[in-house]
C-alpha cells in the first residue's frame, strides 16, 4: 500500500511507502507517472487501442512537458521515488487507486480527479481483477429517502429549484421574486459564493428570513434574520446517519434533553405542517418512528438489523 498525501498523517504507519507531495500538485504527479509509463513501455497498448480515446493527443501535446525533473520540481517528489512508484503501480496484479477528497476541493480539483482516473486506463487496470480507481463510496444509496421526502405528496404548483451557489444573484434579481428564505444546516452569509451580493440580498427589507440553528451565525444576526429558531444538537435527537467513505450506517439515540425551546428539523417541519393544516400521517410521526420506518426499508442481515434496532 502506497499513500500519497500533502502532509504526514497516521496512515503512514500502515503504508509500505508514503509519498509527500506539494499541495495542488496532484495533476503534475499523475502526468509525470504517465510519462514514465510511456517511456518504459509499460502501458497496456491493446487496452488503450480498444477502449481509450485521445491517447495520441495526450502523448504529443501534454506529457512532453512533464519530464521527471520537471515533475520533481512541481511536486517535491524525487525522480527516484517517481520511478519506483511508477514501476510498483504498473507491475501490480490488482492496481487499485483510492482517490481522496481534499485535493479535489480547489479550482483545478475536477481536472485532478479526471487525470488520476486516466492512470488505470493506461495500464489496463480496469480490465484486471480488483484493478480500478474509486473516488467515493458509502451508504448514500442504502436508504430509501422517499420514505422521508415523500415525493408522492408533492403538489408541483411551482416547479422551481435554485442552485445555492446562485443565491446572491437570485436574491438581488428582479425576476426571480424570492420573498422568503428558510435557512437550516447552512450559513449563506459566510459560505455562499459572491458574498457581497448574498449580503445585499439578505439585507432586503422585503425578504422574510428565518434561521434555524444552534448558534447565532452570521446569517442569524439581527442584520439579516427576522426570526431565529433554536435547533437541537445531534446528541439531543434520534437519528440515523449515512456514511461518507465507508459502509456503515449508524443509529444515534437521543442521550441528552434539549434545552429550552430547541427543536430538531423534523419536529419543526411537523409543527409547521400542523399549523398549516396538513393532515398526512407522516407529519404526526416522531423521529424514532421515522428512523424505524427507514430501517425497515433497508436490505439488511438479521444481525445488522439487530445492531441498528
Amino acid at each position: 500500500m502506497i499513500v500519497i498525501d500533502a502532509y504526514h498523517r497516521r496512515t503512514a504507519a500502515l503504508a509500505d511507502d508514503y509519498i509527500l507531495v506539494k499541495p495542488g500538485s496532484d495533476v503534475a504527479l499523475a502526468l509525470g507517472i504517465m510519462q514514465i509509463l510511456i517511456q518504459e513501455k509499460t502501458v497496456d497498448q491493446s487496452f488503450i487501442d480498444k477502449y481509450v480515446s485521445g491517447y495520441e493527443e495526450l502523448c504529443s501535446k501534454i506529457l512532453p512537458t512533464y519530464t521527471p525533473s520537471n515533475v520533481t520540481s512541481l511536486t517535491g517528489v524525487s525522480t527516484e521515488k517517481l520511478i519506483r512508484l511508477d514501476r510498483t503501480y504498473s507491475q501490480a496484479k490488482s492496481p487499485f487507486i483510492r482517490i481522496g477528497h481534499g485535493f479535489s476541493r480547489h479550482r483545478q480539483g475536477a481536472m485532478a480527479v479526471r487525470t488520476i482516473t486516466m492512470l488505470p486506463a493506461l495500464i489496463g487496470a480496469y480490465n484486471k481483477p480488483g484493478g480500478s480507481a474509486l473516488q467515493s463510496s458509502g451508504t448514500e444509496n442504502a436508504i430509501n429517502l422517499n420514505v422521508i421526502t415523500r415525493p408522492d405528496l408533492e403538489k408541483r404548483l411551482i416547479n422551481k429549484s435554485i442552485n445555492m451557489v446562485q443565491l446572491g444573484r437570485v436574491l438581488t434579481s428582479n425576476t426571480d421574486s424570492i420573498m422568503s428564505l428558510y435557512v437550516y444546516h447552512s450559513n449563506p452569509a459566510t459560505i455562499t459564493p459572491d458574498q457581497n451580493r448574498v449580503i445585499a440580498g439578505l439585507r432586503r427589507e422585503d425578504l422574510f428570513t428565518v434561521v434555524h440553528d444552534r448558534f447565532l451565525t452570521d446569517t442569524a444576526t439581527a442584520l439579516y434574520a427576522d426570526i431565529v429558531l433554536p435547533a437541537m444538537f445531534s446528541v439531543e435527537q434520534e437519528d440515523i446517519y449515512r456514511s461518507f467513505d465507508h459502509y456503515y450506517l449508524q443509529r444515534s439515540p437521543a442521550i441528552l434533553e434539549a434545552p429550552g425551546q430547541a427543536k430538531s428539523n423534523w419536529e419543526t417541519f411537523c409543527l409547521l405542517a400542523k399549523t398549516l393544516g396538513f393532515k398526512e400521517k407522516i407529519f404526526k410521526r416522531s423521529e424514532k418512528e421515522m428512523v424505524e420506518l427507514v430501517i425497515k426499508e433497508i436490505s439488511l442481515s438479521e444481525s445488522d438489523r439487530e445492531a441498528l434496532g
